[in-house]
């Protein structure tokens, strides 16, 4: 029977039951690597991009965005040399993020860099750097500095370990958000007549401006590209919907990886794809991520254990000569 009762365990247990935060470790290192180098891509062209001398000058970026937004870029003076401080705080907050040191202030550093730099130009932003904003919101409030990080190394020394098990309800926010990302651009695309006819894939694939590399076998072929406009429909809801069932869960995962890796291939969205490969990864429970871990663990002492060996019996054959 559905009682309040009931509902209300079951939304406790889903978003608060404490869980091994390998997954959450796990998604740092690869969240925080990703976007260290997305924003290293720019350092050529930070003067122009985000410079007092920039494409857009800093009185146009600010009239422009007429509501309230934060920006490091109006709190300190106008200057090139500002300007690169933001932007190697960003860089040097990523990489803290990414091996574990001082992880709560550098996730809030780097978020703070990142809004700073998007606001400066949204010019040259897309959808991918609202989603990596709203990632990194999430990220501030995780425990996924508890294992894997530097920060739970030093906590050890000192006596007061990190707990590996915590409430995971940023991993299930984590989640969500990736559902709703692939759920919109479902509903996106089914308002066009192009995703219907089966012709959407041969006119994104036309774009002169986004073509990496080429399949004419399978570009230029009438049914092919019917068959990938519409199984990319399927790919995108099943990932919003099926991904939250045990048995398609996998299955689906697997699909989404392929379809971006697809798409990286064909098309030249830098960063994009694998942005959404690594957010996919969250679709893993913690358990599966914590027997990954123990099984690579219990792979390193053996191997370690059988190079001993090795050399013990070198060594005695050595005495022996």
């Amino acid at each position: 029977m559905l009682t309040f009762k009931n509902i209300q365990h079951s939304w406790n247990e889903f978003f608060f039951t404490e869980r091994p935060t390998y997954n959450l470790a796990i998604f740092r290192i690869l969240w925080g690597a990703l976007i260290f180098f997305n924003i290293f891509a720019e350092f050529g062209n930070v003067e122009d991009f985000y410079g007092p001398a920039g494409m857009v000058s800093f009185s146009t970026a600010k009239g422009y965005l007429n509501s309230f937004h934060f920006s490091l870029f109006q709190i300190f003076q106008e200057s090139l040399f500002n300007t690169y401080l933001i932007y190697f705080v960003t860089l040097i907050s990523l990489f803290f993020v990414t091996i574990g040191l001082f992880s709560r202030t550098a996730l809030f550093l780097a978020l703070l860099g990142i809004v700073s730099l998007h606001m400066r130009n949204i010019w040259i932003l897309s959808s991918a750097d609202v989603l990596i904003r709203c990632v990194f919101m999430i990220l501030v409030w995780s425990p996924c500095y508890n294992v894997l990080s530097l920060d739970s190394i030093i906590a050890s020394k000192r006596g007061m370990p990190l707990p590996i098990k915590a409430s995971q309800w940023t991993w299930r926010l984590l989640q969500i958000q990736i559902c709703v990302v692939y759920l919109w651009t479902f509903w996106s695309k089914i308002k066009g007549d192009a995703w219907f006819d089966g012709s959407a894939v041969y006119y994104a694939t036309r774009l002169e401006t986004l073509k990496h590399y080429t399949l004419p076998w399978v570009l230029d072929n009438k049914y092919s590209l019917m068959f990938l406009t519409w199984s990319s429909l399927l790919t995108e809801v099943a990932l919003g919907i099926l991904v939250w069932f045990n048995k398609t869960r996998k299955p689906v995962i697997i699909a989404g990886v392929i379809f971006h890796l697809g798409i990286e291939y064909v098309m030249a969205i830098p960063f994009f794809e694998w942005i959404m490969i690594v957010l996919l990864l969250n679709f893993f429970t913690p358990e599966e991520y914590s027997s990954l871990i123990m099984k690579l663990k219990e792979k390193m002492k053996a191997t370690i254990a059988e190079l001993e060996i090795k050399e013990e019996i070198k060594l005695n054959l050595l005495k022996m000569f």
